[in-house]
């Protein structure tokens, strides 16, 4: 009964070594991991203040603006969004008249 336990616990010891071990290891990987997304954030952060310190001349509503390079795709997405309206409104009223072409050739 002693050699038993004794074997168990030798065992239970062997394998508390080996988890040990795996936990050190996976630290150290979470380390060097954490330590790139680090790098990866500077990285992001110099480009996005490089972005803003870059002015461009932007033309919206028959002036001139200076605005960011940050600023330059939303300005040109509002534009973009406000001819969309105007593009939807116009295929409707086609598409309506081309139902009523259809339906009157029936």
């Amino acid at each position: 009964m002693n050699k038993i336990l004794i074997l168990v616990v030798v065992k239970l010891s062997d394998r508390f070594k080996e988890l040990k071990q795996k936990r050190i290891e996976l630290d150290a990987t979470r380390e060097a991991i954490v330590r790139q997304m680090q790098q990866l954030h500077a990285q992001i952060s110099v480009r996005r203040k490089e972005g803003e310190i870059k002015i461009t001349l932007f033309f919206f509503f028959e002036c001139f603006l200076l605005i960011s390079e940050r600023d330059a795709w939303k300005q040109k997405y509002l534009i973009e969004r406000k001819k969309t309206a105007a593009l939807e409104e116009r295929t409707r009223s086609i598409s309506v008249q081309i139902c009523t072409i259809n339906y009157d050739d029936i």
